[in-house]
């Protein structure tokens, strides 16, 4: 069985046209899992953090037995800033959801608690943001100019995203756990943004396509 604790990208949350979004049900993790013959219990859920993940894998803990895989994937609401704030208040010391230190920290927990129950965790690396068109919808309704003194560079947010899938990465390798690297699925495209919908962050068609093949090709080498 593969269990998928994660956030609107695991759920595969779409961005229509009209602002609205929707829910990808044939998905890049249902695809594969289909391909690979495993049976699948997804509990991502949109705007989630690693807290609430590990609040779910507690709820839901009756539903995972030894010898299952856990995909954990984190970090892009984690990461987020109170923009409100900032745009209200650029001089204070905002925090992010989840600061950094925490979110290291808690990840290498929930690793320890789902192998103390005998299942094989496997994390997953965050999806580039498109910074600009991130911005866009952050600041919309807010003093955008701002934060974009506050930031200095749109393109910060671009790091300071990439800095928690840092952490990911780090910790899959100190703690020799399977990583798929969607990250670097996406970058090894020539034009990554256009795979991504309109917001930024989420995934298109496009975008569902290219990472269905290269998950699929990874739960092969691991299963």
């Amino acid at each position: 069985m593969l269990h998928v604790f994660g956030d609107s990208i695991t759920k595969s949350v779409a961005l229509e046209e009209d602002g609205s979004f929707r829910t990808v049900s044939d998905n890049f993790i249902y695809r594969a899992a289909q391909t690979c013959g495993l049976p699948l219990n997804n509990r991502s859920l949109f705007g989630a953090t690693l807290t609430k993940g590990r609040q779910l894998l507690k709820r839901f803990s009756k539903d995972l037995s030894p010898g299952d895989r856990v995909l954990i994937a984190y970090g892009g609401n984690d990461c987020n800033l109170p923009w409100d704030i900032i745009s209200e208040n650029p001089q204070s010391s905002p925090s992010a959801k989840t600061p950094i230190e925490d979110f290291k920290v808690q990840l290498s927990e929930m690793i320890d608690e789902l192998r103390e129950r005998g299942m094989e965790p496997i994390l997953m690396s965050l999806l580039p943001l498109q910074p600009n068109r991130f911005f866009q919808v952050v600041s919309k309704g807010l003093k955008a100019e701002t934060l974009r003194k506050w930031l200095g560079d749109i393109q910060e947010i671009y790091y300071w995203q990439e800095g928690y899938s840092k952490v990911v990465m780090e910790t899959a390798a100190s703690k020799d756990v399977p990583l798929f690297d969607a990250r670097s699925v996406f970058l090894s495209h020539p034009h990554y943004e256009e795979l991504l919908c309109s917001d930024g962050m989420h995934m298109n068609e496009q975008g569902q396509e290219i990472l269905t093949e290269a998950f699929t090709k990874f739960l092969q080498k691991i299963v």
